[in-house]
C-alpha cells in the first residue's frame, strides 16, 4: 500500500510539472491526448503500472554494463545481453497509453537508459506505435539521449527497405523533437529530409524542425501552411497575437501548382494530362530573375510537353489550350519550337531531349528576357518576353504523357536554378512560427463577424482591394453594415471611428484564405 502512494505522489510531480511548462512550438497545433490523471478509477491502473515496472527493471538494469553511457554512433546499434528485455518491450504494443507515457516516472535512473536501447533495437525490427510512444517519453528524462535517439532512428529509416517502418519511425522522431526540451542537433536528420517522396510524415517532421531552430526548404507549402492556419485559430480562440508572417500577403510561403480544368495529377507536383500553373507570380512592378523547371519522365519526348509562361488572360480565356497557343502566353515544347502569340519559331537544344533530362525556365523581369535550360545549360540565346511588360507572369505547365507517366514540375528546390535566379521554393526558419504580429489580438467571434462584414461589402458590389486600400468610397456603406456586428463596430469605435482600425485585420483574413487554400491540398 506504501508502494502504490509511493507512485502516486510522482504522479502528480509529473503532472504538475507538465501543465506548468509553456508551449514548445507544435504542442498547441498537433494537439497531444490530455493526461489521465491517478484518480479512483484509474488506482487498480496504478498497481497494475507498479507491477509491470517491478517486472521489467531487472530486465533493464542487467542490459546495461556499470558506468556505460549512449554515443551517437551507437544509436542504432543492438545491445549483446538484451534478449529477454526485447521480448519484454514488444509488449508494449498492448499497453495503455496511460502506463506506456508514466513509466519513465517510476523506472530508475539506472534503468532509462537500457529500456531507451532497446526501444530502438525493438523499432529496427518492427514498427509499434506503443514502443514509439515509450521512446519518446523517456528521452526528456534520460541526460544527453537526444540527438543518440535522434541519429538511431534517423539510420532506422535511412536503412530501412520498408515504407511502413520508415514511417513509424519518422512518427516517433516527431514525437521526440516535440516532447524533449534539450536543443538538438538537427544535421543528424538532414539526410532523412532529402527522401523522396515526401511522405506527410517527413513534411511534419520538417515543420517540427523548422520550428526547433533549422533551416527547411519545402517542396510543397501545405504542411507549413497548415501548421500556421492552426496557430491562427489557436491564437485567435485565446485572444493571442498571431504570428508575425500573416500581417502581410503570404504569398513567399503558399507556392503551389494550381491544376486547371480537366487536368489529372499524381501528387502535388507531377502532371499527367492537362494544364498547371504556378500559384506565385514573377512580377514586372517588384523585379527580380525567376526559374523553375520540369523532368521529362522516362518515356521521353515521345509525350507532349510545354513549359513556359503567361498571364491571367491565358487562364482564364484558353486553359483548355497548351500554353504558348495563344495572345497571353509564351512556351517551348521541349523539342524544336518556341510557340508565340499563337505562332512559332525554332528554338533547337544542343541534342535531342531524353527521359530524366531536366529542363528548366528562365526570366529576367528586369531586362524582360528569357530563355530556357537543358541540364544547367542555357538552350540558344536570351530573347524579349513578347507578353505585357505590367501584368504579372505566372509558371504555366501543359502536357499529355502515358497514364503511367508523370511530369514532375518543380517550382521550387530545383536542381539547376542558376546563380543569381530564385526559384519558387517555401523557406521556412524558426521566426516563420515563433515570431507574433504586434497587431492587437481580436477574438475569434471578431474575426468571424468581420468576415461576415467583408462578404456583406463583397455582396454590394464593394472589392476588398478597395477596402485594404483604404478607398473612401466605401466607407458611407460600410458604416451603415457596421450595426450587425457589435464586435467590429466596438474597434472602429475605439479607433475614434476610424474604419482604417480594420486594415491589419482585413489582412489576417486575406493570409488565413490563401494559407487555407494551400493546406486543402494535404
Amino acid at each position: 500500500m506504501l508502494h502504490v502512494l509511493f507512485v502516486f505522489f510522482f504522479f502528480q510531480a509529473e503532472d504538475g510539472i507538465r501543465d506548468a511548462q509553456e508551449s514548445r512550438g507544435l504542442g498547441d497545433v498537433y494537439k497531444r491526448q490530455p493526461r489521465a490523471r491517478l484518480t479512483h478509477e484509474t488506482s487498480s491502473l496504478a498497481q497494475a503500472l507498479v507491477f509491470f515496472a517491478s517486472s521489467i527493471i531487472p530486465y533493464v538494469v542487467s542490459a546495461v554494463p556499470e558506468g556505460s553511457t549512449l554515443h551517437e554512433d551507437e544509436g542504432a546499434s543492438s545491445i549483446s545481453n538484451g534478449s529477454s528485455l526485447a521480448q519484454v518491450v514488444s509488449s508494449f504494443t498492448c499497453l495503455d497509453p496511460f502506463v506506456i507515457n508514466n513509466l519513465a516516472v517510476v523506472l530508475p535512473n539506472s534503468a532509462k537508459e537500457g529500456l531507451l536501447r532497446s526501444c530502438l533495437d525493438t523499432l529496427a525490427v518492427t514498427p509499434s506505435v506503443g514502443v514509439s510512444r515509450l521512446a519518446a517519453s523517456l528521452v526528456p528524462t534520460v541526460p544527453t539521449a537526444l540527438n543518440v535517439t535522434l541519429y538511431g532512428l534517423a539510420h532506422i529509416a535511412l536503412t530501412t527497405t520498408s515504407q511502413l517502418r520508415r514511417d513509424a519511425i519518422v512518427d516517433t522522431l516527431s514525437k521526440v523533437l516535440d516532447a524533449s526540451t534539450e536543443v538538438p542537433n538537427l544535421s543528424i536528420l538532414s539526410k532523412l529530409m532529402l527522401i523522396r517522396p515526401r511522405t506527410l510524415g517527413v513534411q511534419r517532421l520538417m515543420v517540427l524542425v523548422a520550428t526547433r531552430g533549422g533551416n527547411v526548404h519545402f517542396e510543397t507549402a501545405a504542411p507549413v501552411c497548415l501548421t500556421l492556419a492552426l496557430m491562427c485559430e489557436a491564437a485567435m480562440s485565446n485572444v493571442q497575437p498571431l504570428p508575425l508572417v500573416v500581417d502581410a500577403p503570404v504569398t513567399s510561403l503558399t507556392h503551389r501548382l494550381i491544376p486547371m480544368p480537366n487536368t489529372t495529377m499524381r501528387g502535388d507536383t507531377g502532371l499527367v494530362v492537362g494544364q498547371v500553373r504556378g500559384s506565385s507570380s514573377a512580377d514586372p512592378r517588384k523585379g527580380g530573375k525567376f526559374y523553375y523547371e520540369v523532368v521529362v519522365p522516362a518515356d521521353g519526348m515521345s509525350n507532349a510537353i510545354y513549359m513556359g509562361w503567361g498571364t491571367r488572360e491565358h487562364e482564364q480565356q484558353s486553359s483548355f489550350h497548351h500554353v504558348g497557343a495563344d495572345n497571353h502566353s509564351v512556351a517551348f515544347d521541349l523539342r524544336s519550337i518556341l510557340h508565340v502569340m499563337g505562332g512559332g519559331q525554332e528554338y533547337h537544344p544542343p541534342r535531342r531531349i531524353r527521359g530524366g533530362d531536366v529542363v528548366g525556365a528562365l526570366l529576367d523581369v528586369d531586362i524582360n528576357q528569357m530563355c530556357w535550360s537543358l541540364n544547367g545549360e542555357e538552350i540558344g540565346m536570351w530573347m524579349m518576353v513578347p507578353l505585357p511588360t505590367v501584368e504579372p507572369l505566372f509558371p504555366f505547365v501543359s502536357a499529355r504523357v502515358d497514364e503511367k507517366l508523370t511530369v514532375e514540375v518543380k517550382l521550387g528546390n530545383t536542381q539547376f536554378c542558376p546563380d543569381g535566379f530564385s526559384d519558387f521554393t517555401v523557406c521556412v526558419t524558426e521566426t516563420t512560427f515563433v515570431d507574433r504580429s504586434p497587431v492587437a489580438p481580436e477574438s475569434l467571434q471578431f474575426y468571424e463577424q468581420l468576415s461576415h462584414w467583408a462578404n456583406d461589402l463583397c455582396t454590394l458590389g464593394i472589392r476588398l482591394d478597395d477596402i485594404r486600400g483604404g478607398d473612401s468610397k466605401w466607407e458611407s456603406r460600410g458604416r451603415t453594415q457596421l450595426a450587425l456586428y457589435s464586435l467590429v463596430a466596438d474597434k472602429v469605435q475605439d479607433a475614434n471611428g476610424s474604419l482604417s482600425a480594420l486594415q491589419p485585420y482585413l489582412q489576417h483574413l486575406d493570409s488565413l484564405s490563401d494559407l487555407a487554400l494551400s493546406a486543402a491540398s494535404l
